[in-house]
């Protein structure tokens, strides 16, 4: 058994004294570093060529000739009958290293590939909070000519209060005026004589010039409040149409911003989940080697 264990630590740390002074491109690294690991002299590789390349040029002659010599001791050694348990108990326990080496390079692997996903959902989160401040700010200009526009409509309604308020005036005064060329037709009906008549004439002329240029008047204005009117129709209509695009924006933008939100915090949690299991399996499998390690070296 002890020329056995003596044997299998030759054939670990015999390749680290042969090849020192190699051409190779690994390097001896500890259990914990990333990288493919060499089942024999644990030199690190940077990826699978070169430790099959490595593996076949410095530990296929030296495997061959070690079962050769574990084949001749075997033989050697047949008259006490107690050597195949510890040579299965060897296999066993080096078949259950290389196993753990495999898993441990696929949790690094793994574990790369889950930090580049955690980085790229980062760099994702800070582009739309960016997007956030930019619809932020677009929000705002927006309010701001909102309330532009309501100042300017504001005013727009005062105006339109005083110009009703006058149309209904200069009504008044027509009708007072109708009223008072009413009451001058009745009070000239009794007396049809010439000089009266040259007097009602005279008036009728008058008050009927004074209509004329009254409803002139009322035209005019009357035209000018159809212009006002008109004005505030167009104002009113963009400013409903401002409104209407400015809620649904805030209705997308609301949606967007919490579905991106929680897909990204969803994502990232589970992403902490994967690593913190990722790190825990780590943790139990670097313990296993180094339990493993302490065996082959008793």
């Amino acid at each position: 058994m002890s020329s056995f264990l003596n044997r299998l630590k030759n054939l670990k740390t015999g390749p680290n004294n042969s090849h020192n002074n190699e051409s190779d491109t690994g390097s001896i690294c500890s259990f914990d570093e990333e990288g493919f690991l060499c089942p024999v002299c644990h030199r690190k590789f940077v990826d699978t060529n070169g430790l099959e390349h490595h593996y076949l040029k410095a530990h296929s002659q030296e495997q061959t000739t070690t079962i050769y010599e574990d084949t001749n001791g075997i033989k050697n050694s047949s008259k006490h009958g107690q050597i195949d348990d510890p040579l299965q108990e060897a296999a066993i326990w080096k078949q259950q290293f290389c196993v753990s080496e495999e898993n441990r390079m696929k949790l690094s692997s793994d574990l790369m590939q889950q930090r580049q996903r955690v980085s790229d959902l980062e760099e994702e989160l800070d582009l739309l909070h960016k997007q956030l401040r930019t619809t932020q700010l677009k929000v705002i200009d927006q309010s701001k000519e909102i309330g532009n526009l309501k100042a300017t409509k504001d005013v727009c309604d005062a105006q339109l209060a005083m110009f009703t308020d006058e149309l209904l005036q200069t009504q008044d005064e027509l009708k007072e005026k109708q009223n008072q060329v009413d009451t001058l037709c009745n009070d000239l009906i009794p007396r049809p004589t010439n000089d009266d008549v040259d007097v009602l004439k005279r008036e009728l002329i008058s008050v009927q010039q004074n209509m004329n240029e009254m409803s002139l008047e009322k035209e005019q204005k009357m035209e000018q409040l159809r212009i006002f009117l008109l004005e505030i129709y167009e104002y009113t209509k963009r400013f409903d149409q401002l409104e209407n695009i400015f809620d649904q924006n805030i209705v997308n933008y609301d949606e967007i911003v919490n579905n991106h939100t929680s897909h990204i915090q969803n994502d990232i949690t589970q992403l902490k989940q994967v690593i913190h299991l990722t790190r825990e399996q780590k943790e139990k499998m670097v313990t296993t080697l180094k339990h493993m390690r302490n065996c082959l070296n008793k």
